[in-house]
Parts: structure tokens; sequence; C-alpha cells
């Protein structure tokens, strides 16, 4: 199911597979019509991704339930590609959408294998494999990735005044911060402890800066309540862009140099 939209969203073309699965007349799904036939359960996330495309000029990724011509909600797999006009200028989208309803269980089961058990976000091996592919998407296609890293101050004395329970629930709440703040095709993982590796493709490193002070911004306004005890934390981040680095292996430990500097004063960004 084949899709397009301009620069300011509105989508201008439908394939006619795409009518057939929907049974909705190209003048329905013209602009925003289209998502009339997305389930109501769906629609932020979907719209959310969708936006984020845009502002980002870059790559578009959404899994939502599409009402199907039977009435029946199919989970299907979305996704857009961006394209230039003859100036090389972001002219807008091209999409595919698949159904993988069959699927989706599965996938299901497989992404709560991958995801860290206290957090929700996937685990450190994973992010290493997609931070890899992202290295060699970005290579191939002359594309910007950044990386950010951070940890929680002083986490160890933290556990130790408030004890595991407490220290947990800090790092669930971090963990939530970060879901909110990043965009759908961005890839979170628990790094280790109480460090959290973000990787943002398609982002300079100005604008991964941004998302990472807001997340820091967000955590310091935090607080945690726990056991009748408020519980204040920060963090502190760095934020590098790939350059020369060949794996993700290189471009972490660049991360983790900028992470000490960081936390001692000495810089978040290179």
């Amino acid at each position: 199911m084949i899709w397009r939209c301009g620069a300011g969203g509105a989508r201008d073309y439908f394939s006619r597979v795409w009518l057939e699965f929907t049974g909705r007349k190209i003048e329905q799904e013209l602009g925003d019509g289209w998502r009339e036939a997305i389930h109501p359960e769906d629609i932020a996330v979907c719209v959310k991704a969708y936006a984020d495309a845009l502002d980002q000029c870059g790559p578009y990724e959404a899994g939502y339930r599409l009402r199907r011509h039977d009435g029946e909600w199919r989970w299907v797999s979305d996704k857009g590609a961006p394209f230039s006009d003859k100036g090389g200028r972001f002219a807008g989208l091209i999409g595919s959408c698949a159904d993988v309803h069959e699927q989706a269980r599965t996938d299901h089961l497989k992404d709560l294998a991958l995801a860290d058990g206290l957090t929700g976000l996937y685990r450190r091996r994973y992010f290493e494999e997609r931070l890899d592919d992202e290295i060699r998407r970005a290579r191939r296609y002359h594309a910007d990735l950044s990386l950010i890293k951070l940890d929680v101050d002083d986490f160890k004395s933290l556990n130790t005044r408030f004890g595991r329970p407490a220290a947990d629930k800090v790092l669930k709440a971090l963990a939530h911060i970060v879901r909110e703040n990043t965009r759908s095709h961005d890839i979170a993982c628990r790094f280790g402890g109480d460090e959290f590796c973000i990787a943002l493709p398609y982002a300079k490193v100005a604008d991964a800066e941004v998302t990472a002070v807001r997340i820091g911004e967000l955590a310091q306004k935090g607080v945690i309540t726990f056991d009748r005890q408020s519980i204040e934390f920060s963090v502190s981040f760095s934020v590098v862009a790939l350059t020369d680095e060949i794996n993700a292996g290189k471009l972490i430990s660049k991360a983790d140099k900028g992470l000490f500097e960081a936390e001692h004063g000495r810089g978040r960004a290179a």
C-alpha cells in the first residue's frame, strides 16, 4: 500500500492497493482524511511519529491498527522515506504500508525479550546491534547520526541513602522521560546500571543536544516519592555525532569520554 505526502504533511496520493484494503475512495483519503481509518487508541502515536518525521525531514515509521474494508482492525507497519525536489529541498515523504497482523503477537513477544525488565527500554546488546545498523545506514546515505549517553548523578549515594527499590523507581522515572521526549525512530536503551543511551538517526548534534537538555531539565524538575520520602535527582549527559567511527563500540566510547567530562563540568557535546 503506497502513499505520498508533501512537505506540509497533506497526503496527495494513495495506491489502488491502499484503497482496496480500506474500502475507501481516494477523495476520502486525501489530505488528512486517511487518519479516519486508524484505530482511536493508535492515532496519537501515529500522528506524533508523522509530525516528527516532517519536522526533522527524516524517515517515518509507525505501527498501528488500520480498519480494513470488512471492518476488521488490522495491525500494519507503515514506513516513509524523505524525498527532495530538483533544488535539493525536502519535498515530502513517500511511504509504504503492509499488513503485519499475523506477526503482531510474535513481534510483541520479541520486543518483550529485547527489553530491559525494569525500564522497558531496549537492552544493551540489541541497542549495539541497532546502532551498528544505523552507522552503516548513515555512511551509505551520508546522513547525520547522533548519540546521547546519560547517567544519574551520584546514583550510588542515592541507592545507599534511600535503598534499591527507591533507586529503581528513579530509573523508571528517567526511562519514562526518555520515551516521552524522543522521536518514534530514535533508539533508547538502558545501557547498564544507571546509564542510558539514545541513538538519534538523521539528527544533527545540535538537535540531539536540545533533546538531551530537555531530558535533563525534566529530570531535575521531577520529584520521586517513595515510602513517604521525596527524592530529587539530576543527570549528566554527553552528546556526540558520528564522524569517522566505524562501529557502535567506537561511537559509544566517544560518548563515554564526553560523559566523563560532563560529570566533571568540562563540556557536554562533541
